[in-house]
């Protein structure tokens, strides 16, 4: 009679009297007896409905009569689900540190809870939300320890590594994904766990850990999509390591390896020639890239292939041909030898130039430029290379062939001009600037000078030419007015190249160059009035790439540029380059006459190289902030 009168204050809310009378009947009943255990959880579910009944108007005296339970019926089968309750009260008064740590405590204080696997995780939750990054990788961690079912431990040591890459402790964040692979080396998602694990490794900058990984993974699992990416992160780590050896072995390997992937196969090749390039190791280097180039001829239509990289390798064969054509010197005994050694040189200039032009003809900015800029590098180098041939015969002899050689010296200075001004008017039309970019601007306002400036040596060396000694006193000077004359006329035919220089420079906003200062200067001592010298200019920057204007609700998206109307001529690359490219490469993906299951492959490929670039760019943004100490 006295349990049912408990039970009946129970159900009607009245749970002082009805814990009253669970009392008695506990004092009454035997010790842990089967009667006794069923009253006490009669008891303990009356102080678990009082709870429920303060949920909602006063949480933090409900989480109180919650944890009540694990003191006064610490056997009860709701002590558990009592103190998850107090925990989720905790949370709503969004204290939570307290609901964390509440939480945190219920896996240790009731070791067979159902509910150990959602209270771990609710705690991190909370340790997250209270910014406490640290004690939530530490429950997770301690989760995972607790719990080693695969299927919880693995989220669990991911959800740490989380964490901990957000502290920046990317050793750390590393060493959780590592521990999958120790414990769980069976599993279908250790492969992944393993290429995070060299990721994070690479952020740390502990790259001998990364390429420990990144083996493991290759070795262990070579049927994984990850096995591939991860013999790959090996190149790429010995390449920040400086270790180009290395570097090249593994690249080289690669490509051997996974040829049946030709995007990341030209690539290796690329790496692999870079690597011996570094090492002055030009046959291996140029053997690489042609094999690049190879790849590409023959499968490009058929398979996804980034253009940066053929367009790369074009430029870096023609910088080795280059350096055969630069090494090239015009010395000889005698004059017929000197004529061969022109005629080899010109010869050579052919090779650089061949290969520099393929580079253009890919249309990839960046190799578009740099392969313009040496060409024109290419006849200034050509140029200075005829100007200090070796001269044969007297004195006189020697100035009368060098006037000829200066005289011709104008076409190369032309030719190298127009390849500069290419690279010139393509970053005023793109609003681009960098380094082949200034080069190009500094070279062109040289050539500008340099056509002026053979004129006036011309007229130098005529006017320092020595007098014959048979000639008489009138006749000497007579042959001194002339000289004097040739050179006068010198730097009258110097001066408008001059002034050409000063008014290119004007339309083309080039207003702080050496050049452009000797030409100032030579103007000034030629003809100190000249209107020349008072051309104002305005130095030339590149514009901010368009950015999309808000535009109000119903009206259409548009992008700040140009004005309609304005010159614009057609560059060689697009403004946007690499979304571009990466547009283009899905684009191909999709056309290929190739499975559904190859395509999805190779989109894959291309979300993981994506996901890892993302992660080591804001890697790079970090670094960046904290060298400019911004927040």
């Amino acid at each position: 009679a006295l349990r049912m009168l408990a039970n009946c204050y129970s159900s009607s809310g009245q749970y002082d009297l009805a814990m009253k009378m669970y009392h008695q009947l506990i004092a009454k009943q035997k010790p842990e007896s089967a009667e006794q255990m069923e009253v006490i959880d009669l008891a303990a579910m009356a102080m678990y409905k009082r709870g429920e009944s303060l949920e909602k108007t006063d949480k933090l005296a409900a989480a109180e009569t919650f944890t009540s339970i694990a003191s006064e019926f610490p056997t009860s089968k709701v002590v558990d689900r009592g103190w998850f309750e107090a925990a989720v009260c905790y949370e709503g008064l969004k204290n939570f540190d307290m609901a964390a740590a509440t939480f945190e405590s219920l896996p240790a204080k009731f070791p067979k809870s159902t509910l150990r696997e959602k209270s771990f995780l609710r705690a991190a939750d909370n340790y997250k939300t209270a910014n406490q990054l640290e004690k939530a990788a530490r429950v997770y961690e301690t989760a995972a320890n607790s719990i080693p079912k695969p299927e919880f431990a693995i989220p669990s040591l991911s959800a740490a590594s989380e964490c901990y890459q957000k502290l920046n402790q990317f050793d750390r964040a590393g060493k959780m994904f590592e521990f999958i692979f120790d414990r769980y080396a069976n599993d279908p998602k250790t492969p992944q766990a393993l290429y995070n694990a060299g990721l994070m490794f690479e952020k740390a900058k502990i790259y001998t850990e990364a390429i420990s990984v990144y083996l493991t993974l290759s070795k262990r699992f070579p049927e994984s999509e990850y096995a591939a990416e991860a013999f790959f992160s090996v190149g790429l780590c010995y390449e920040k390591m400086n270790q180009f050896a290395e570097m090249a072995g593994v690249f080289s390997d690669y490509a051997q390896k996974f040829a049946n992937d030709r995007f990341k196969q030209v690539q290796a090749l690329v790496k692999a020639g870079n690597a011996f390039y570094t090492m002055n190791n030009f046959p291996e280097a140029e053997k690489d890239y042609m094999l690049a180039v190879s790849v590409y001829e023959k499968f490009h239509e058929k398979s996804d292939i980034d253009v940066g990289d053929i367009a790369e390798s074009y430029c870096k064969i023609g910088d080795l041909w280059y350096n055969k054509f630069s090494n090239l010197k015009l010395e000889a005994k005698n004059e017929k030898e000197i004529k061969e050694r022109i005629k080899d040189k010109t010869k050579a200039l052919e090779d650089p130039a061949k290969y520099y032009a393929k580079a253009i003809e890919i249309g990839v900015e960046e190799w578009t430029i740099r392969s313009t800029y040496m060409i024109g590098k290419c006849f200034v180098d050509m140029a200075e290379a005829v100007s200090n041939q070796t001269l044969f015969g007297n004195a006189a002899e020697k100035i009368a062939s060098k006037v000829k050689i200066l005289s011709s010296l104008d076409k190369y200075y032309q030719k190298a001009q127009e390849y500069f001004y290419k690279n010139i008017e393509w970053a005023h039309n793109q609003d681009i600037g960098g380094e082949y970019v200034d080069k190009s601007m500094d070279r062109f306002m040289e050539m500008m000078f340099r056509k002026g400036d053979i004129m006036e040596e011309v007229g130098r060396m005529l006017k320092s030419a020595p007098v014959p000694g048979n000639l008489t006193k009138d006749e000497k000077d007579a042959y001194a007015q002339v000289l004097e004359e040739k050179w006068l006329e010198a730097l009258d035919a110097a001066l408008p190249r001059y002034i050409d220089a000063v008014k290119a420079a004007k339309d083309l906003g080039i207003a702080k160059n050496p050049w452009l200062d000797k030409a100032r200067e030579r103007i000034r001592e030629i003809k100190p009035d000249c209107d020349a010298l008072n051309i104002a200019i305005t130095q030339w920057i590149p514009k901010p790439k368009p950015v999309p204007e808000v535009q109000p609700q119903g009206k259409e998206e548009k992008v700040v540029g140009p004005k309609k109307g304005a010159p614009r001529v057609a560059p060689p690359f697009a403004a946007d380059e690499i979304t571009t490219r990466e547009l283009r490469r899905i684009q191909n993906i999709m056309s290929m006459q190739i499975s559904a299951v190859d395509k999805i492959k190779q989109l894959n490929r291309i979300e993981m190289d994506a996901q890892r670039n993302i992660a080591l760019e804001q890697e790079k943004i970090k670094e960046l902030k904290q060298q400019l100490h911004i927040d």
